[in-house]
């Protein structure tokens, strides 16, 4: 029991795995191809197992699978809890200013000593 993509393509060529062929879109299938194989496979390692073999295979399966679809589903909840989306741009509110003929900006305490050097130039 094996799935055989070139005959599919070759029996229904307007399929959409078809086309996932021949445009290699990976996402427009989703890995259902991928997870198609995976469980075909997994089937035939269980038939070909002896019965307590395959027994102990089947619930390690089942244990595994379970723990994996709880993983994705937290990962969904905590995508739908926190959207991804890009943060604010950040705003410039304090615009540099140069003093005549320097090459670097003032800092805070030269842009204060400035205007009260200014403040006290009009008062007189």
């Amino acid at each position: 029991m094996t799935w055989d993509l070139e005959l599919e393509v070759a029996l229904n060529p307007r399929s959409s795995l078809a086309a996932d062929r021949q445009h290699g879109d990976w996402y427009k299938v989703r890995g259902l191809r991928m997870e198609e194989e995976l469980a075909l496979a997994a089937l035939d390692k269980l038939k070909s197992l002896p019965p307590r073999m395959a027994e102990s295979f089947a619930k390690s399966f089942t244990k595994g699978t379970e723990r994996l679809l709880a993983q994705q589903d937290k990962l969904l909840a905590s995508h739908e809890k926190f959207p991804p989306m890009l943060l604010e741009p950040l705003v410039d509110e304090t615009p540099l200013q140069y003093r005549r003929g320097k090459r670097r900006a003032m800092t805070g305490l030269e842009i204060a000593e400035e205007r009260e050097r200014d403040a006290s130039r009009q008062r007189r």
